[in-house]
């Protein structure tokens, strides 16, 4: 049913945690398609050990990177490689609440004509401590109209908070060098 694109980079301190969050959601991805941005740390062996050692039903992909894109092209090669309806975005840090996944799809069933969902975000520290919600963090109220010009004069929306409809986000590519997902 869905998918999970995550671009890393340099993501040796948190990837483990991170997958474990995603294989831990109470509805699994079908694919967790992995494409490292040309790491100088142990990012790739640390991912690559995960999944020689996982035993479960989530499927693992990992994209061929020979060069360094940058995290805008990163995250395009990975959309490309989407195979599910739906696709959820996520870098190597972001540690998801277990019911993620099931409560935005569940969001996507009754709006069907939605092409892109997203949530707040919990903010934590390096050690997962909360320190807040992202949208009072930028006092934004979701009651508040959302257009594309206020999304481009003040971002409420992070790709870790994101699920899109695979054809959707498809029709998006090439992405805009200069604009980040």
């Amino acid at each position: 049913m869905y998918d999970v694109i995550m671009a890393t980079y340099n993501g040796e301190k948190y990837v483990v945690e991170q997958l474990d969050s995603i294989i831990n959601q109470t509805i699994n991805p079908c694919t967790i398609i992995i494409r490292d941005d040309c790491s100088t740390d142990n990012t790739v062996s640390i991912i690559k050990d995960y999944i020689k050692n996982y035993t479960g039903n989530v499927n693992f992909e990992i994209l061929n990177s020979t060069q360094n894109l940058g995290y805008i092209k990163n995250f395009e090669a990975l959309a490309k490689a989407a195979h599910s309806e739906f696709v959820f975005f996520c870098d190597q840090d972001d540690v998801w609440m277990t019911n993620k996944a099931e409560t935005l799809l569940k969001r996507t069933k009754a709006k069907p004509g939605v092409n892109l969902l997203f949530s707040d975000a919990k903010l934590v520290d390096d050690k997962l401590q909360d320190i807040g919600l992202l949208w009072a963090n930028i006092k934004f109220e979701p009651t508040q109209e959302i257009t594309l010009p206020r999304l481009f004069k003040q971002s409420i929306v992070t790709g870790a908070t994101m699920v899109c409809k695979k054809d959707f986000l498809q029709s998006l590519i090439p992405f805009p060098e200069d604009l980040p997902h």
